[in-house]
């Protein structure tokens, strides 16, 4: 059993997200927007975090840099009505982006697949406030003659922060 953190503005669809995960045995927690996720987060990060991206107030995007900054880093699913936001690098981060459908089975698939691999694995500590061994994000994105992508982002598919090393390329 592991704890998920719903965020989403829509009273109907988090009622649906949390009868789904309640039936998969998940202890599960809602938010309406970002500002309360991290209320409810500080105190003790779930395990999965589900964000919707547009919000009002503090977005899905914004909640996300917030949660790469914590230690350790629980897992995030985005899931947006918007295939967009796929190719903004702010959500290359998440452990997945799904597009809101009907059909909420790849959205269980991929809460199973992630508390399957944090009951196999240590919890990833992410990069220690302060800790100068590494740029930010945003600087390593934003150099002169090359940016830095991930890797597995070259041949079209979104990586998990923890499954791919960033590589030096030349950007359009």
């Amino acid at each position: 059993m592991s704890d998920v953190l719903i965020v989403e503005d829509n009273a109907n669809q988090r009622l649906l997200y949390r009868m789904e995960l309640e039936e998969e045995g998940h202890l599960v927690t809602e938010a309406v927007d970002g500002r309360e996720a991290l209320d409810r987060i500080t105190p003790k990060a779930p395990d999965v975090i589900i964000t919707d991206l547009v919000m009002p107030g503090v977005d899905g995007r914004e909640l996300l840099n917030r949660i790469m900054a914590m230690n350790p880093i629980p897992h995030v699913i985005i899931y947006s009505a918007y295939e967009g936001f796929r190719d903004d690098y702010t959500t290359w981060a998440a452990d997945a982006y799904l597009v809101k459908s009907s059909d909420l089975q790849p959205l269980m698939r991929q809460v199973h697949r992630l508390t399957s691999v944090s009951a196999e694995s240590p919890p990833h500590t992410g990069r220690a406030a302060g800790d100068a061994s590494s740029d930010s994000l945003n600087a390593s994105l934003t150099r002169t003659s090359t940016c830095t992508r991930p890797r597995a982002r070259m041949s079209g598919w979104i990586p998990s922060r923890r499954q791919s090393p960033a590589v030096q390329t030349k950007c359009a």
